[in-house]
């Protein structure tokens, strides 16, 4: 199973009841939060929200059912890959082979549940779909198609606006990106405080980021790059857009995923890389860029090349630029250390009990 391309939000197979969900969460270690408000049972043993907990505290699961078309709902956002891969392992989802027989049952709510799921998990590349029943025998479903295409057509005129806006964020940032490799000195003004780590990170861990990043400039290595790899790509995303797999964060290093449910989701971050382009690119650019000298691809363009030197963890805090490399490998030990605190108090607090 491929657990880092898992979504944020799973939809769990209609079939499955409630506390076969319940069972298997609590197998592998999540208990049930305290509810903060009634919970409704239409369906008897059926509640249509719950939430879990690990060891006291984050990560969190949010369930939600909806009794009409049997869809069942965890939301995972905060969950690294692995403990979603854990889950999905255990509670059978429903695949694309499922969703599609949904959408051209004989069944309403088996066409409804089609709809619902790809307005959860904002598949945009099943609008076509959802556009299909518009004109559906049933009056609900073919409104419920209306209301989720416009919904669907209205994020993804969002998203081509925030892409658009990460694309010039990413463009600025070029002159830092040089800057970082071709002036030592000017690296440490990028130094990030203990308010620019809580401004980034979970208030619980941002003053052991901070501890554990000041070591870390330290020992910084050489960063200054080959001639020959002149070419750089840079791309932005929000730090809650790395959750899951699209066409930012696969741009990321994986560690990412591991640690975004600890990040503050609005944040923007960069990754980069020093590309050595490939012949029939450089014969390219050197054409394109004959009358003016520029040592640069055009704008927009990619490099086929697969000799590339990464980089990551620029991060825009308020009106400034910080770097903190490589920052999954300070802040997964850091996770994993408040986890296990966490479930140790529970244990001796279980036990005082």
């Amino acid at each position: 199973m491929y657990t880092h391309r898992l979504h944020q939000t799973l939809i769990i197979r209609p079939e499955i009841e409630f506390l076969q969900i319940e069972n298997a969460l609590e197998r592998i270690g999540w208990k049930k939060a305290l509810p903060t408000f009634s919970m409704s049972h239409c369906i008897a043993g059926e509640p249509e929200a719950m939430t879990w907990e690990w060891a006291g505290g984050k990560p969190f699961i949010s369930y939600s059912f909806n009794p009409v078309a049997k869809l069942r709902v965890l939301d995972v956002a905060s969950l690294p890959p692995q403990k979603r891969g854990e889950i999905a392992a255990l509670i059978p989802l429903v695949n694309d082979e499922q969703l599609q027989h949904y959408f051209t049952s004989d069944n309403v709510r088996e066409r409804l549940l089609a709809l619902w799921t790809c307005h959860e998990t904002q598949r945009l590349d099943w609008l076509s779909n959802v556009a299909n029943l518009h004109n559906d025998s049933d009056a609900t479903v073919s409104a419920e198609s209306l209301r989720i295409t416009e919904k669907l057509k209205d994020l993804a005129e969002h998203r081509t606006q925030v892409l658009a806006t990460l694309r010039l964020v990413a463009s600025a940032a070029e002159k830092i990106i040089h800057d970082i490799h071709q002036q030592r000195e000017f690296i440490h003004v990028l130094m990030p405080t203990e308010d620019d780590c809580k401004a980034l990170f979970d208030e619980h861990l941002a003053p052991a980021v901070f501890r554990e990043i000041k070591k870390t400039y330290q020992t910084l290595g050489n960063l200054d790059i080959e001639k020959d790899f002149y070419h750089v790509e840079v791309m932005a995303a929000h730090a809650g857009l790395l959750r899951w797999s699209n066409e930012l964060s696969d741009r990321f290093p994986r560690g990412y995923r591991d640690i975004t449910g600890w990040m503050k989701p609005h944040k923007i971050w960069l990754s980069w890389a020093w590309i050595k382009p490939l012949e029939k690119e450089e014969k390219k650019e050197k054409t394109n860029n004959k009358n003016n000298g520029d040592k640069k691809m055009p704008e927009g363009t990619f490099s086929q090349s697969k000799q590339r030197i990464s980089y990551d963890g620029l991060a825009w805090v308020d009106d400034h630029w910080v770097w903190l490399p490589k920052i999954y490998h300070i802040l997964s030990p850091l996770i994993q250390d408040y986890i296990d605190d966490a479930q140790s108090s529970a244990v001796s607090a279980e036990a005082l009990h």
